[in-house]
């Protein structure tokens, strides 16, 4: 994991603290001046909280218990079949636990680390999010360009824009198209914008949009950019009723402009979470003694600072987790390896490497290594092999990276490394690795494997010699090739699958020629049966893309070969259906003490809104005395959840204002 990986593992973390707090404690509350102020300057924090260190602050001793991140190791197991008991372990025990997970795997679908990729990826969705916030600008000067000034006092503007759409206001400017409202509704609408203006609540808009441009693989940052955006509808409305207007009246206008097109990047007259503004609208103010709540959150950031305390430089460069030990007990780093060649699948003999040793600096919030010199070369044998054993007990204090680089043009795509630092832990991470390559100007397919060491580190001292590592990796290495050999040959044999899961030989790869797993050891399911992968092909024929589904292994692989691959034809949740759905003959009630449990093993139900399904949602049976109410959706209505249901359960067991997208019974 690269160290802006890590900073974005911790940003993330910090922002579903800060989202999770708001939509736990705070968001019933009525503050919503103090909701504003939370939820902006949090989220800010958020991004300050990752690079504060309390080792720096407070004595080791009164930290002592509190795990860290560096003490905390994710583990993905492979064909040695850990439990879930054992995939969090600290550094207490962590030892002793090694010998019995190994060997895990690790793969990549190319020769480049999947941290780079990653990286990739997220600069190419800030870079998408960027442009898109561009057009929103560009539709905004627009639509001001097409309106009429019409006002101009104190300083804030308003127009009538020509166009159908909602009213609202963006910066010192309100706009609104008044052949689509009364002049009754008109003086409403004006003070619920007016507000938006005078409190200038676009600078909040634009820091949620910012918010989740930076953040957008984070769900909790778009949970955040929505409450952001809520809250602020919640503060125009209430100095609205305030200032003397009916609420039903008000209540009613805000129903009667639903439906009209909006412009997103602005305050919404129709803000789109209606049911809940109403809700709020209705409750009453929360007492001041619940301001209590907001220092609820000091002592949760302690807890996740001393979580975080733990340096960046925890993770190498190169995104291997390490193992830490006491210092004094590492005397060995180890660079091995069997290199191959991905379209051949022969061994890459005599290929030179030069070693070398680059010092890992840091410049501000930022990590690069630095090189110091180059050794000896060494050349891989008949089978591929390299071996380095690296003494790493007179290394100066700091952190350094030691590299095997290829000498010549023919496989650039080669760079084993292993990063050691005895700054305070030594990290005993011995680098076993079976790579497929290919040769510099070809394209094709690329693997990376790792395979850990099965001797066990007695005392963190790994004691290993060339024989005993080149043992190991052959003993792994045909199952590697023949996984190789059947990828390349299917990319051979199929530029662009049609079907959603095509089987090759004794593998499934799907539409992207990916290999999902093998014949008798892959299951599917559809809508929580358990398929032919052929049903599935049938299901979703003629779809361009894959549908969507969710991947399960037993054992955790992260080498892409699942155990289960479960697909719904169906969505997990819903909106709301429209009003005219909620008919009697749609829906019927039943009570709760005259219902059989035994139903929902056979029959298909949705609980608190959402589909429960064998492999994928939450797939709960509820306790007979946790459900309060109880309904059977028929025809039209059970067919919009489920277009093939006649019939579909809907239980709920908690309060109705909590139930997702709960629909709008008119006598429940």
């Amino acid at each position: 994991m690269t160290l802006y990986l890590v900073y974005l593992l911790k940003l993330s973390a910090s922002l579903a603290l800060v989202g999770l707090f708001y939509q736990l404690v705070l968001r019933r509350l009525t503050f919503y001046h103090w909701n504003r102020w939370y939820l902006m300057v949090y989220s800010a924090l958020a991004f300050f909280i990752p690079l504060i260190n309390l080792n720096q602050v407070l004595p080791p001793e009164k930290l002592a218990g509190i795990p860290t991140m560096a003490e905390t190791r994710f583990i993905a197991s492979g064909d040695a079949g850990l439990s879930d008991d054992s995939k969090v372990q600290t550094r207490s025990n962590l030892n002793q636990e090694i010998p019995s997970q190994l060997p895990i795997l690790e793969k990549s679908d190319s020769g480049v680390f999947i941290p780079h990729l990653l990286v990739a990826c997220i600069i190419s969705g800030i870079a998408l999010l960027l442009l898109r916030f561009a057009f929103y600008l560009i539709s905004f000067a627009r639509i001001k360009a097409r309106s009429q000034l019409v006002s101009n006092a104190d300083g804030i503007k308003v127009y009538h824009a020509d166009r159908k759409i909602l009213p609202f206001s963006f910066g010192n400017a309100i706009f609104y198209n008044p052949d689509l409202h009364k002049a009754s509704d008109l003086e409403e609408i004006m003070r619920h914008e007016l507000v938006h203006v005078r409190q200038r609540h676009t600078l909040d808009i634009l820091f949620a949009e910012l918010l989740c441009i930076l953040n957008w693989y984070n769900p909790f940052a778009w949970l955040i950019r929505h409450a952001i955006r809520q809250n602020l509808e919640f503060i125009a409305d209430r100095e609205v009723l305030e200032n003397g207007t009916d609420a039903r009246t008000y209540q009613f206008l805000l129903l009667k402009v639903a439906g009209v097109p909006e412009f997103r990047l602005a305050n919404q007259f129709n803000f789109s979470s209606l049911k809940q503004r109403i809700i709020m609208m209705n409750r009453l103010k929360s007492t001041r003694i619940y301001l209590v709540r907001f220092l609820y959150l000091i002592p949760v950031t302690l807890a996740l600072l001393a979580f975080f305390r733990t340096e960046l430089d925890t993770f190498s460069a190169k995104g291997q987790l390490m193992v830490p030990i006491e210092s004094s007990e590492v005397e060995f780093e180890y660079l091995a390896g069997i290199l191959m060649d991905a379209e051949t699948g022969e061994p890459i003999a005599n290929l030179a490497l030069e070693k070398t040793v680059s010092k890992i600096v840091k410049k501000g919030i930022n990590w690069s290594s630095v090189p110091i010199k180059t050794l000896e070369t060494i050349s891989t044998d008949e089978d591929g092999f390299y071996f380095w054993k690296i003494d790493v007990r007179d290394q100066p204090d700091g952190d350094y990276v030691y590299e095997l680089k290829p000498i010549g043009e023919k496989y650039r795509d080669i760079s084993p490394s292993v990063h050691h630092s005895n700054r305070r832990y030594s990290y005993a991470n011995p680098n076993f690795n079976i790579q497929f390559v290919n040769e510099n100007g070809k394209s094709g397919h690329q693997d990376f494997y790792r395979v850990w060491n099965e001797i066990e580190p007695r005392g963190g001292r790994v004691q290993m010699e060339s024989k005993d590592a080149k043992d190991l990796l052959l003993k792994k290495l045909p199952e590697f090739v023949a996984r190789n050999r059947l990828i390349v040959d299917f990319k051979k044999e199929y530029w662009k699958p049609l079907k959603i899961i095509t089987k090759f030989r004794n593998g499934y790869f799907n539409k992207d020629r990916h290999l999902l797993g093998y014949e008798g050891g892959l299951e599917f399911y559809l809508d929580g049966d358990k398929v032919d992968y052929e049903e599935i092909n049938r299901e979703f024929r003629g779809y361009l893309i894959e549908p969507a589904k969710r991947e399960y292994d037993e054992a955790g692989i992260r080498s892409g070969i699942y155990n289960k691959l479960f697909y719904l034809t169906f969505p997990v949740f819903r909106k709301p259906p429209d009003q005219v759905l909620l008919t009697d003959q749609n829906v019927e009630w039943v009570q709760p003490e005259d219902f059989d449990l035994a139903i929902l093993e056979k029959e298909p139900y949705m609980l608190d809104g959402f589909r429960q399904t064998y492999g994928t949602s939450s797939n709960l049976m509820p306790l007979k005395s946790e459900i309060k109410r109880i309904a059977v959706f028929k025809g039209k209505l059970a067919r919009y959840y489920d277009r093939k249901l006649d019939k579909l359960w809907w239980i709920e067991t908690r309060p109705a204002d909590e139930v997702m997208e709960r629909p709008a019974f008119v006598s429940r």
